[in-house]
């Protein structure tokens, strides 16, 4: 009596050893900014099919029949910190090869963001906010328009300090500067 059967056929030619792949840049601990190059290689015994480089586990590029792939990652378009690449290569018996995970960490200085509000004091005399104004000649005359002395650009500026007696003269604004910028540079441009 025969209960059960297996049949093992072994065919000389068979495909069983999947093409390997590794990312070749950026290099694994690598600071990148703005756009970089991502390359990934790969190689087969019989063939390679397809290749694909995947960024925190999403396929961001992939090509067919070809044993180099490249990607040009913009990273602003990602967080600051650390994001994984890798690679994979597939052949025509469906193995499939996995590249050692690349870690780069993105650092991006980002834009110029103006915290200040009407910074050309546009809004005139009369409504000058944001600008707390403070002055002991006449707070209100510390914005004009007086074309004695133009500002050098728009139509109004602040006279400070110019009346030809001594005076205290004061515009001040608060401003929280983001926490995403803890560490960054603050800048702070006056025209006279």
């Amino acid at each position: 009596m025969v209960d059960d059967f297996a049949l093992n056929v072994h065919y000389p030619g068979a495909d069983t050893i999947p093409p390997t792949t590794s990312i070749t840049s950026p290099a694994n601990g690598a600071t990148v900014s703005g756009t970089v190059v991502v390359n990934a290689t790969a190689s087969d015994n019989v063939g390679v099919t397809q290749m694909q480089i995947l960024i925190d586990g999403s396929v961001v590029a992939s090509n067919t029949n070809s044993t180099s792939l490249s990607f040009n990652f913009n990273t602003t378009t990602v967080s600051n910190g650390a994001h994984t690449i890798v690679s994979k290569a597939f052949d025509a018996a469906g193995n499939v090869g996995t590249s050692s995970t690349v870690t780069v960490t993105v650092s991006n200085s980002g834009t110029l963001t103006e915290l200040l509000g009407n910074g050309g004091f546009e809004n005139g005399a009369s409504n000058p906010a944001p600008w707390l104004l403070t002055s002991t000649h006449s707070p209100l005359e510390i914005i004009n328009s007086s074309s004695s002395e133009p500002p050098h650009s728009g139509t109004f500026d602040a006279w400070m300090n110019g009346w030809g007696t001594t005076t205290t003269d004061t515009v001040m604004q608060q401003v929280i500067v983001p926490a995403e910028c803890d560490g960054g540079h603050v800048q702070l441009l006056v025209a006279h």
